[in-house]
């Protein structure tokens, strides 16, 4: 292992303690301003809960629209719901679905599944999920280290399953919310030099005092319901806002164990918090459907949830008394919200980021810079949706009307005990006189019935369903081929390519959209965290040429990385390269391929250079290419050759031709002349 700097001492950045602000000359900390019956408290509690009201009003306008996709996603029919009618109006009087039984077409939960099938695949395609390319060309090493580190945090906060999440709420509510944050995992590591488990082992002495074990940045994705954005911008233009927020269950033990980690912690009121949750309504949000429970016998709830809107404000503090500050800043607030007991603020401190953005990013598969809203692809196929559940139910309505079918007999004839009684194999009597006629050769058996003609008018049905579900394909970008089904008909391997091919294409805007607006701009910020709060010295395997500095320097083959904050130190405005963008030049198979094949051809170009004396290495060159096409690890598969008796060793020349390396000799001047000669070399 090596170490690309020694470690220099930091305190543990604690980022939920509030920085304590100078009032009228003297140092009252934050959390004894704002006790609920203060008047600070107060007057900062009116303006929280108007823009908490507002922004609620603003995003459950989408609810209804919300709702009725998860139906379709689960497959669910809700038999009560009433009609919407043309204006979008509900008609009370008429039921959406008319029938007491039926069956849901898997017409949106097909086409959102493909399409976040094929945009996962594309988001995800590339490791490490991130590339960094520096805007200066001597920055290179700077920039894989941050990418190293940000491919270490990506895999700490589970980085595909954030993707999946995003792409789905995409898909079905048209926005996806990303929350960012720098997490520290706090714990009692062993100060004995040893690891953990053998300092248990031989009952070494473990340090007693929390520290930190871990760190990362983490990415969190937001239930859009959750969501509480200013109604003021659009949707995806956060940072342009004013405040933006959301909405959080967590229990009151989270909020102890960031308050106890310190002595003095960035939340407060929590034991008044934790009185309000007990007396109160608890809310939660399952599954996409608004629940609500009450706890009957509160002294059985000894920790309970707390609902709690964490909102970040832009503001000027001076301006509340709330620091001397003259200019515009962020600050975070968390206030208990929802429990019927009032509001209350437990935590009010400025932002800790030096990036000064809100830790928010919003994409929307169908950006509108100038629309609050646009609807996902469910809201769009709801249409097709609703027709195609009608024809289908319509037709098996039908069908069970045709199957009991009526019958019209004399009963004089015909037994009615046997005729009201079916039943397969079932023996049907003819009644005395019904024997007579039918002896006597008077009357057929079936002169003696009638069944009513019951013509089948759902039978095109399924054939207009068959009409639909094409129209949502040619919407989605989701063929056949895509979606895994055999093809109708026969068609030439290079037409299912095409096919394919362009469908791929047109979701690839959409990877793209999504990269831009969620993924980007959270890698944006994840880099800038890291040089400001990282504190720990961090272990990372990293390729590249700062790893072959690294082994230069050591002269010890190298596998693992140690990464110092210091190392961090610098710039950090990066191109982040994520798998839906383009990636960088320097990364892509098929130039590192063309390299090799122009060094097999032009020999010459691994000649040392005549003035710095700097030599390709083919063989770092081939690393590369083998990384680049994604393989890792390449080193595992190596092994030390000795070198054979007489044969040059690494760095040494052959006395008369290529090394055994194959890389080409170095001649004296008397064997280029005598070589000439011979027709063998023939000068340039």
């Amino acid at each position: 292992m090596a170490k690309a700097s020694q470690a220099f001492d930091r305190k543990t950045l604690d980022l939920d303690k509030p920085k304590e602000e100078t009032v009228t000359g003297e140092a009252i900390p934050i959390s004894d301003r704002l006790k609920p019956d203060s008047t600070l408290h107060g007057k900062l509690i009116v303006e929280l809960d108007e823009m908490i009201r507002a922004s609620e009003r603003h995003i459950r306008q989408r609810y209804d629209d919300w709702d009725r996709v998860d139906e379709q996603c689960r497959l669910y029919l809700d038999l009560e719901r009433a009609k919407v009618q043309g204006d979008g109006s509900l008609d009370t009087t008429k039921k959406n679905m008319p029938y007491k039984d039926s069956i849901c077409m898997p017409l949106i939960y097909t086409t959102i599944m493909t399409r976040v099938a094929v945009l996962f695949s594309q988001l995800t395609s590339r490791y490490p999920r991130a590339h960094l390319e520096p805007r200066e060309s001597g920055d290179f090493e700077g920039a894989r280290v941050h990418e190293a580190l940000i491919q270490y945090d990506l895999e700490q906060c589970g980085f595909d399953l954030q993707v999946w999440q995003g792409l789905y709420d995409s898909e079905r509510y048209g926005m996806a919310v990303w929350y960012d944050s720098w997490e520290e995992l706090k714990g009692k590591p062993a100060r004995t030099g040893m690891s953990p488990l053998e300092a248990m082992l031989r009952g070494a002495p473990v340090a007693k005092d929390w520290s930190t074990i871990k760190e990362w940045c983490n990415i969190t994705t937001i239930d859009p319901r959750d969501f509480r954005p200013d109604p003021n911008v659009p949707i995806t233009q956060v940072q342009d806002g004013n405040f933006v927020g959301h909405k959080d269950y967590a229990n009151i033990l989270w909020y102890l164990e960031r308050q106890l980690s310190k002595k003095e912690g960035g939340f407060f009121n929590l034991e008044e918090a934790r009185k309000m949750a007990g007396s109160g309504l608890n809310e939660r949000n399952s599954d996409g459907r608004w629940m609500q429970g009450t706890y009957t016998d509160n002294s059985k709830i000894t920790y309970p949830n707390i609902p709690v809107v964490h909102l970040q404000w832009k503001i000027i503090p001076s301006e509340f008394g709330l620091s001397d500050v003259d200019h515009p800043e962020i600050w975070w607030f968390s206030v208990v919200d929802g429990l019927g007991a009032g509001n209350m603020i437990i935590r009010a401190h400025p932002s800790v980021y030096d990036h000064g953005k809100f830790t928010y990013s919003v994409s929307q598969p169908d950006r509108d810079a100038h629309a609050p809203f646009v609807p996902g692809m469910g809201q769009q196929l709801m249409g097709l949706q609703d027709t195609a559940n009608w024809l289908v139910n319509s037709h098996i309505v039908n069908a069970r009307k045709v199957i009991n079918d009526q019958v019209i007999y004399n009963d004089d004839l015909i037994d009615s005990v046997d005729m009201s009684n079916p039943g397969p194999a079932k023996h049907i009597r003819l009644t005395r006189r019904g024997k007579r006629l039918h002896e006597m050769g008077q009357l057929r058996i079936a002169d003696m019935y009638g069944q009513f003609q019951i013509q089948d008018i759902t039978k095109s049905h399924l054939d207009t369903m068959q009409f639909l579900f094409p129209q949502a394909q040619r919407m989605a970008a989701t063929p056949d081929t895509i979606q895994g089904m055999p093809l109708p008909s026969k068609r030439t391997l290079g037409e299912v390519e095409q096919v394919s091919q362009s469908a791929t294409l047109r979701l690839g805007q959409d990877a793209v959209l999504l990269d831009r607006q969620l993924i980007g701009p959270t890698i944006d910020r994840c880099v800038m965290n890291r040089q400001q709060f990282s504190s720990m010295d961090v272990v990372v395997r990293l390729a590249g040429r700062l790893l072959q500095q690294m082994q230069k320097a050591t002269g010890k083959p190298v596998e693992m990385l140690e990464i110092s904050p210091t190392d961090l130190a610098g710039q950090y405005d990066y191109i982040v390269h994520s798998p839906g963008m383009a990636p960088d030049p320097a990364r892509q198979t098929a130039i590192w391929g063309q390299l090799l094949q122009v060094l097999a051809q032009a020999p010459q170009l691994l000649n040392p250079d005549p003035v710095t004396g700097e030599a390709l290495d083919p063989i770092a060159v081939f690393d590369e290419f083998v990384k680049s096409a994604g393989i890792q690890y390449l080193d595992r598969f190596k092994k030390i050759v000795q070198p054979q008796p007489g044969a040059p060793g690494p760095g040494q020349v052959a006395p008369d031709g290529p090394g055994q390396s194959g890389m080409p000799g170095v001649k004296d001047q008397n064997q280029i002349e005598k070589s000439v000669q011979a027709g063998n070399m023939l000068p340039i």
